[in-house]
C-alpha cells in the first residue's frame, strides 16, 4: 500500500501534499524533511482526521508519479480493521469481547505498534476477513524521488535487491537475513515433518 504525494515550493518552505488522505504538511525547510514528515506521521494523520472523527480512512487510488509514502504492514491492517468495523458497524467494545480482550486493549490495536500481525488477523478474522499479502512490481516501474534511491542505497548496503529488502523490512526480520535463509529454514521444517508422517 502506497499513498501518493506531491512536494511543492513555497515562499514558506517545501509543503507535501497526500492526495487520499487530503494532507498537506507544514512548510519545511528541504524536500527530503518533507518526505521524513510524510512517512514518520502518515498513522497519526489517520488517527487524528479519521479514527477519532469516526471517519473510514480512504485508501490509496491515485497513481504514484512522483513520491510515495510506503504503509508499514501494521498500519494496512490497522486501516483494514478500522473500515471493516465502520463497515459493519462493530464497536471496539463488541470486537473486545469476541477476541477475549479489555477495551482498553482493544484501543492498543490503533495506537501502538505493539499488537502482533497474527492478534490483528485473528480480529480480522473474527469479522469474516482474511486478510493477505500481496507484492508489487509498481516500485520499480514509477519513480518515487528519493524515497527509491534511499531503499536501492539500504538494499545495497544488505546486498539485497529492492524488493527483498522491503520484504524483509516489513516482515522485521533482522539486519544480514535473506529471503534464501528464510526458504531454507521453512524447506528444513517441510522436510522434517514429511519425514515424521
Amino acid at each position: 500500500m502506497i499513498y501518493a504525494y506531491k512536494i511543492k515550493k513555497t515562499e514558506e518552505g517545501y509543503i507535501g501534499h497526500v492526495f487520499d488522505l487530503d494532507f498537506d504538511t507544514k512548510p519545511q525547510p528541504s524536500s527530503e524533511q518533507v518526505e521524513e514528515v510524510i512517512s514518520e506521521g502518515l498513522s497519526g494523520v489517520i488517527e487524528l482526521k479519521y479514527r477519532k472523527n469516526k471517519k473510514p480512512i480512504p485508501l490509496p487510488s491515485t497513481e504514484v508519479t512522483e513520491y510515495g509514502a510506503v504503509v508499514p504492514v501494521k498500519l494496512q491492517l490497522r486501516i483494514l480493521l478500522w473500515n471493516t468495523m465502520l463497515n459493519q458497524h462493530v464497536t471496539q467494545t463488541e470486537l473486545a469481547e469476541k477476541l477475549g480482550i479489555s477495551k482498553a486493549h482493544m484501543n492498543q490495536f490503533f495506537i501502538t505498534d505493539n499488537v502482533s500481525v497474527e492478534k490483528y488477523e485473528e480480529a480480522l478474522q473474527l469479522l469474516g476477513i482474511i486478510p493477505t499479502v500481496t507484492s508489487s512490481n509498481s516500485i520499480i516501474l514509477h519513480p518515487y524521488g528519493n524515497a527509491l534511491e534511499k531503499l536501492k542505497e539500504e538494499a545495497k548496503k544488505e546486498n539485497l535487491g529492492v524488493q527483498e529488502f522491503i520484504i524483509l523490512k516489513c516482515l522485521g526480520y533482522p539486519r544480514g537475513l535473506k529471503l534464501e535463509d528464510i526458504d531454507q529454514t521453512m524447506n528444513n521444517k517441510s522436510s522434517r515433518i514429511s519425514k515424521e508422517w
